[in-house]
């Protein structure tokens, strides 16, 4: 705006001064424009809404629409067989559309389960990169599990060793309790087992006598 002072006025009322201005103005707006405002939405979770006989210690599996943040604002409640036994743990993926929750010791057998992300009780700090956050109170999942049913962790081979008698040795690593299956291959497209029923106590040493001299020969062990 830009003003000329035509006439001025100091005595027409005591203490009060006066003036007339011819001015031009010119006026525009300004907006902000480029970002991105769009909300985070999720995908798809498994396990799936309402999902019953879920394994006790299922990583439940978080997927969205957008690369999110890793500063987690999550709340874990149940109802019907206690609270949730020691709470998950949170992860990020790399690419960040999917988290991860994992259960740090098992949820309570034959109860039902809620995972909130952005609870009333914390402030919004959960949503996207650009930094749109989910809104208050997001369902992320709703299950419930069984009379603890439990995925076993998967075998690892180790202590692997050829013998001077021409025999192989490996040890399956797994986890107590559970039946695995220990397999060989010489030509990567079928596999044959070699033991099952193994590492109920958590290691099984098994020997391969079939062996034979400068043959490739592939083992691995899997869940029964």
């Amino acid at each position: 705006m830009f003003a000329k002072t035509v006439s001025t006025s100091t005595n027409e009322q005591y203490g009060v001064g006066g003036a007339a201005f011819l001015f031009s103005q010119t006026d525009f707006w300004l907006r902000t424009q480029g970002g991105d405002n769009t909300p985070p939405a999720i995908l798809w979770t498994n396990p799936t809404n309402g999902a019953t006989g879920v394994p006790s210690n299922l990583p439940i599996g978080v997927h969205f629409t957008k690369p999110m943040s890793s500063d987690f604002a999550f709340a874990e409640s149940s109802f019907g067989s206690g609270p949730v036994s020691g709470g998950s743990r949170a992860s990020l993926s790399p690419d960040g559309l999917e988290v991860v929750l994992t259960p740090v010791s098992g949820y309570t057998a034959f109860a039902h389960h809620r995972i909130i992300f952005n609870p009333m009780e914390a402030p919004l700090g959960y949503g996207d990169l650009n930094g749109n956050p989910l809104a208050a109170d997001t369902l992320i999942v709703s299950f419930t599990d069984g009379n603890f049913t439990k995925t076993p962790s998967r075998p690892w081979l180790t202590n692997s060793a050829w013998q001077p008698n021409g025999t192989f040795q490996v040890e399956l690593k797994g986890e107590a309790d559970f039946s695995y299956v220990l397999e060989s291959s010489t030509k990567l497209t079928g596999w044959a087992p070699l033991a099952t029923n193994i590492a109920f106590g958590g290691t099984a040493r098994f020997t391969d006598t079939n062996g034979v001299a400068d043959e490739l020969r592939l083992y691995r062990g899997r869940i029964k």
